[in-house]
C-alpha cells in the first residue's frame, strides 16, 4: 500500500512519498547536500590518512637517527627527573633503573650539580646541551 501527500502550500513544491518501509523519498535539493557532505568526509579522511603516513615516516627517519647515534642520550624535567634515556648496550648506567628518577639519586654529587646547571641552561637558552 502506497500513500501520497502534498506538503501544504508554501513548504515545497515537491511532493514526499511514504511507503509501507517508512523509507522517505529526497525531496529535490537535499540530495545535493548529501554529496557535499560525502565528499567532505571523503576528502577529510585521505587528509588524515595522508598526515599519518607523512608522520609514520618522520617517526621511522627519527628512529634511524637516534640509533645511529653511539651516545647515550637523555632527557630531562626541568627538576632534573630522568623523563626517557635512549641508552647502548654496555653502558655503565642501567637503563630501567633511572626512569622516573632524579639525577641527584643516580649520579655523584658533583656530576650531578653539573647536569643541573647544563639542565637550566637548556631551559633558558632553548637548545640542546651537551
Amino acid at each position: 500500500m502506497r500513500r501520497s501527500q502534498q506538503l501544504p502550500k508554501g513548504d515545497s513544491p515537491s511532493l514526499v512519498t511514504l511507503t509501507r518501509s517508512k523509507q522517505l523519498a529526497l525531496i529535490p535539493g537535499y540530495g545535493l547536500i548529501w554529496i557535499i557532505g560525502a565528499v567532505s568526509i571523503w576528502w577529510f579522511l585521505q587528509q588524515l590518512q595522508a598526515a599519518a603516513r607523512n608522520l609514520k615516516a618522520k617517526e621511522t627517519r627519527n628512529r634511524a637517527m637516534v640509533e645511529a647515534i653511539p651516545d647515550m642520550l637523555f632527557r630531562y624535567s626541568r627538576e632534573g627527573v630522568y623523563l626517557d634515556a635512549e641508552i647502548k648496550s654496555g653502558a655503565p648506567i642501567p637503563h630501567g633503573n633511572i626512569i622516573g628518577q632524579k639525577v641527584t639519586n643516580v649520579l655523584p654529587a658533583d656530576i650531578a650539580e653539573t647536569l643541573m646547571q647544563a639542565i637550566k641552561r637548556a631551559i633558558s637558552s632553548g637548545e640542546m646541551q651537551s
